[in-house]
């Protein structure tokens, strides 16, 4: 039995007239909460200390270094997708996408990740994982719907043609959103700020002074 969420059955019963695109909004959502929150936290323990003696020294310079790992690899998991059009699966993840032909694809094939085969290599569709609970159970609800549905779209016939003349299907460098950039350098300057000045800076004093 298919435990396919609601969004994605209704795109896959349009397909191939609109694309199906597997995402999660509501997942991102909260990611970027979370990365609002600690930006706002991170600036006023850096810029803004209240002076008790409890605030950051240089040696706490690995604090916004560990949100950036945790909370950006939060944001920019929940930001990875898959979209299956009429002659594509193009797989965004985390600082890379592809374009795959569908008539390149030989199989996508479910487990941890979706996988998705061609001649030349695999690729791996970050955004598409499977539960434990799924595995162990060995029902892989929306990604085996999925598995399946590109297998169906590459078996087309016009699907190969198409991909005849094509280059194989490669990675290629792909921009993460502003917000998870922004998060990104405010952290970093954090650090750097609490490595080189010994500690946060009070920029009232700055500005007063």
């Amino acid at each position: 039995m298919s435990l396919l969420r609601p969004r994605t059955a209704r795109a896959i019963a349009g397909y191939p007239d609109l694309p199906v695109r597997y995402h999660r909004p509501v997942l991102r959502l909260v990611a970027a909460a979370f990365l609002i929150g600690e930006s706002v936290l991170n600036v006023q323990l850096t810029f803004f200390p209240e002076g008790k003696g409890d605030d950051l020294t240089s040696g706490d310079w690995w604090t916004p270094a560990w949100f950036l790992v945790l909370l950006g690899g939060l944001y920019l998991f929940a930001a990875s997708s898959l979209v299956v059009t009429r002659t594509h699966v193009i797989v965004q993840n985390p600082f890379r996408r592809v374009d795959i032909p569908l008539g390149q694809v030989k199989v996508a094939v479910r487990g941890s990740h979706l996988r998705i085969k061609t001649a030349s290599r695999d690729f791996i569709a970050v955004g598409v994982e499977a539960a434990n609970v799924q595995m162990v159970t060995d029902n892989f609800g929306t990604q085996a719907d999925l598995a399946k549905l590109i297998n169906r779209a590459a078996a087309d016939t016009s699907a190969r043609s198409l991909a005849d003349n094509a280059a194989p299907a490669r990675y290629r460098f792909a921009w993460p959103d502003p917000p998870f950039l922004l998060f990104a350098a405010l952290n970093i300057v954090s650090a750097a700020v609490l490595i080189l000045h010994d500690g946060p800076v009070r920029l009232l004093a700055v500005v007063t002074g």
